[in-house]
């Protein structure tokens, strides 16, 4: 299965190199630090954002806890809250380079294929059938 999620973006941050990765597997990181959906938090970062709001400190520390845990285990929430907390430029435009490349999928149920679903039974009206216009 294709990544739905997946944004991406690198950045130095105290003698360090991070690779930043929101996609598929780093729900379970995020979620477990926000303790609700990870695409929930992702729409609504996106959301203030756009309204030039800022995004919720857990949110974001969470979402982007979540896409460095994958590629830096060693990565701590504490680590997260400093990058963020010393709004230091390159952390700030690769988290939002980042967010801006992660995507909700769509939440319409999928399309059954053409020619795979039952053909519906043909269902008889009570007290069999009449003709149209004799009243019988």
């Amino acid at each position: 299965m294709a990544n739905i999620l997946d944004g991406r973006a690198s950045f130095a941050f105290e003698g360090h190199n991070y690779d930043l990765v929101l996609d598929n597997e780093v729900m379970i990181d995020a979620e477990d630090v926000l303790g609700r959906s990870w695409l929930d938090a992702i729409e609504e970062y996106q959301r203030e954002t756009a309204l030039g709001q800022k995004p919720r400190l857990k949110t974001i520390c969470a979402i982007v806890y979540g896409g460095l845990k994958r590629n830096h285990p060693e990565i701590t929430q504490k680590n997260v809250i400093d990058m963020i907390c010393s709004e230091d430029p390159q952390v700030m435009l690769a988290i939002n380079q980042a967010m801006r490349g992660a995507r909700s999928p769509e939440l319409a149920p999928p399309k059954a294929p053409e020619g795979n679903a039952p053909k519906a039974a043909k269902v008889s009206k009570p007290g069999g059938r009449k003709r149209a216009g004799t009243g019988k």
